[in-house]
């Protein structure tokens, strides 16, 4: 008799069991290797097979405040070849998966769906989900249920489905310090700054050396472009709005693009409010060749290229050189005092005219110089000018 009570007790308490709710297998949105769509809302869809063993997740971006499951269905079918479903925008009748290891379905096996483990309250076409909602479906033939049916679960280990068409990932392309030909400034802390123009094949660097424990972007820049006038810059309001490297026969300008830099990689925006370090690296350039995540930070993945010292040209000018016309064709007026010669360098620093200066002006003829950028020369003031 006690046997038979015992026996009873163990039977109703696994039967009690079998109606408790499963645990049931999901994954977490950081374990996602394939993402379809973009915004900072994200949800996880999973479909279990469980027959064959295997239930796949994806996961889904959007920035709404919510979104129908059926339009979520029919993002990642769109996106991903390998899964279909056939739906009348009441029911699903069945959900495919295909590739070349796997071929499933659920074909009469009732599929039905759960969002964060609860049965969902309506059809497909109707049910919204929002940031954070977990979507699963699997068959009815396989899943454990409440008597009322207000929750359900599968317990097939969740995958999560690789991307199928995989892109590199992009790397912000730097430079080495070591790799640096103009250095400008002096002192024992060293940073690096690269411009990246959207037309152009390179980006470019300068290397900036500096005492104080810290300066800012402003003031390295400033720096850079007082000691190479092949670069300059316009700012408004602490963003910048230009920046123009006169680069051989080109010149390189970013604007009516709109600026953006990161610091190390990371995104950055005030250049006055922004303080750089020993080993930092700054990088600037168009927003429409960036790859910008969520977070605004961008990448350029285009090689960076360090500039040539330009040799024989003065490392800090403290005046401009007064000369027109500015672009010439075929002879420049500069402004100049008796005594001294005036020289003229091409971009890379070498010297294609001297003369001595005889008066308050001085007339060169550059019609035989070749198109592009050049700087001329005279008692300690300099310019450029570009040559048409």
């Amino acid at each position: 008799m006690k046997k038979a009570l015992l026996f009873l007790s163990i039977f109703c308490a696994c039967l009690f069991s079998s109606k408790a709710q499963s645990p049931d297998s999901t994954i977490a949105a950081s374990d996602i290797q394939y993402w379809i769509g973009n915004g900072s809302n994200e949800v996880v869809f999973i479909v279990s097979w469980d027959e064959s063993n295997v239930a796949f997740a994806w996961g889904y971006r959007f920035n709404d405040d919510a979104m129908l499951v059926m339009d979520l269905m029919d993002s990642i079918a769109a996106a991903d070849s390998r899964f279909s479903y056939d739906g009348d925008g009441g029911t699903v009748s069945d959900l495919y998966y295909q590739d070349a290891q796997y071929d499933l379905s659920m074909n009469g096996d009732f599929p039905m769906y759960i969002i964060n483990g609860l049965t969902a309250q309506l059809g497909y076409a109707s049910q919204e989900v929002v940031d954070g909602d977990i979507i699963k479906w699997g068959s009815y033939m396989t899943a454990t249920f409440a008597d009322d049916w207000s929750w359900m679960a599968w317990t097939t280990p969740v995958t999560p489905v690789s991307d199928p068409n995989p892109q590199p990932q992009n790397v912000d392309a730097t430079i080495a310090a070591s790799d640096i030909q103009y250095w400008i400034g002096s002192g024992n802390n060293e940073a690096i700054f690269i411009g990246n123009w959207c037309n152009e094949p390179n980006a470019y660097a300068w290397g900036y050396r500096f005492d104080a424990d810290s300066v800012t972007v402003a003031t390295m820049l400033s720096d850079i472009c007082n000691a190479d006038l092949r670069l300059s810059f316009s700012e408004s309001g602490g963003f910048l709005t230009d920046l123009v490297f006169l680069h051989g026969q080109d010149s390189l300008a970013i604007a009516p693009d709109y600026i953006v830099y990161n610091h190390n990689g990371q995104y950055a925006d005030i250049v006055s409010n922004e303080y750089i370090h020993n080993g930092d690296y700054i990088k600037m350039g168009g927003y429409g060749c960036a790859d910008m995540d969520e977070n605004w930070v961008s990448t350029w993945t285009t090689p960076v290229v360090a500039v040539a010292d330009p040799v024989g040209i003065q490392e800090h000018a403290m005046t401009k050189l007064s000369v027109y016309p500015n672009p010439c064709v075929n002879t420049i007026i500069v402004k100049t005092v008796a005594g001294g010669n005036v020289t003229v360098f091409n971009a890379q620093g070498a010297v294609v005219m001297s003369t001595t200066a005889t008066d308050d002006t001085t007339t060169l003829n550059v019609q035989t110089l070749s198109s592009g950028v050049y700087f001329i020369q005279h008692e300690g003031a300099i310019s450029k000018v570009i040559k048409k």
